[in-house]
């Protein structure tokens, strides 16, 4: 399968406003068994230490949650929270969204990240900085409208709707093919494995290939090599490296074994590609790309 260059358009910005109900800095452990339940509300769960098992009944959908991990809970999803697997502390938080809309409807796992542990980090050191009392493990709170502390941390959760719940619908990119290409930038476009991205994802690797294949219609390593090559592609069209450089910097034993990945992914050479690719920058491009064109 040949692959198709892209560049992804940026999501607009939708005008939605969060209002906070309640929300629970809490310490769990095996003791500690809650039903299945649903509510009127958008659940946000983020894990700070531990592990707990997440199951939602309608969906038949299990997740196992891992410190750093986001969790987004839609209205009415009927689930529960297994914890069995020693101490769980985290927040959650629970919310009415006006104006929310191509969103998913089934629960949003999103791994844990730099980003993500950076804003588990950040809610605490807020609600700590900011909430009335010394002792933020105080069991669920619910929220009174003189409660000034509550429009800072909607603030940051709006912005955490913003960057992974608001256009979740069925056209917007997937959370799994996100951290795909996440993982994969972080690294440069080097060799990543299917089992290594099943643990960045917390899944199996046969699980997270199957859930791949059902909303990208490409199951794992076929999706690693899609995304690779597309790095490769941004790599030939607007690095300085040479191609020898390009082939080491993305991990390639040599030159050879880069050219031949990337003419069976895309049926043309890396040279060709980077050739037409620059030809066809605007004539009025800056000065850098019009001296480097020159010099081709």
């Amino acid at each position: 399968m040949k692959t198709d260059f892209y560049g992804e358009i940026a999501k607009p910005k939708i005008p939605f406003v969060v209002n906070l109900r309640f929300w629970e800095y809490h310490r769990h452990d095996s003791h500690v068994q809650l039903p299945f339940h649903s509510h009127f509300f958008w659940q946000l769960n983020m894990v700070e230490e531990g592990q707990a098992e997440f199951v939602a009944s309608k969906e038949k959908l299990h997740i196992e949650l891992n410190p750093g991990d986001l969790l987004f809970i839609p209205p009415n999803c009927t689930h529960l929270l297994h914890y069995d697997r020693g101490v769980f502390v985290g927040f959650s938080f629970k919310m009415e969204v006006h104006g929310l809309t191509d969103c998913a409807d089934r629960p949003i796992h999103i791994p844990s990240s730099p980003q993500t542990i950076g804003c588990v980090k950040a809610i605490k050191e807020l609600l700590i900085a900011t909430f009335p009392t010394n002792n933020i493990f105080s069991g669920e709170t619910l929220l009174n409208c003189d409660d000034d502390y509550s429009l800072l941390v909607e603030s940051l959760l709006s912005g955490l709707f913003q960057r992974y719940v608001a256009g979740s619908g069925q056209n917007a990119t997937s959370p799994l093919l996100r951290n795909v290409r996440q993982l994969l930038l972080q690294r440069h476009g080097q060799p990543l494995s299917v089992q290594e991205l099943a643990k960045f994802c917390s899944y199996s690797a046969g699980h997270l290939s199957e859930l791949l294949f059902q909303e990208c219609g490409l199951r794992a390593k076929p999706l690693i090599d899609r995304e690779r090559t597309v790095i490769a592609a941004n790599f030939l069209e607007f690095s300085e490296m040479n191609i020898n450089e390009i082939a080491e910097y993305m991990g390639f034993p040599n030159v050879f074994a880069f050219s031949a990945f990337f003419r069976r992914h895309t049926g043309i050479a890396p040279s060709i590609y980077r050739s037409r690719k620059r030809n066809q920058l605007p004539s009025d491009s800056g000065p850098a790309i019009q001296e480097r064109k020159k010099n081709e």
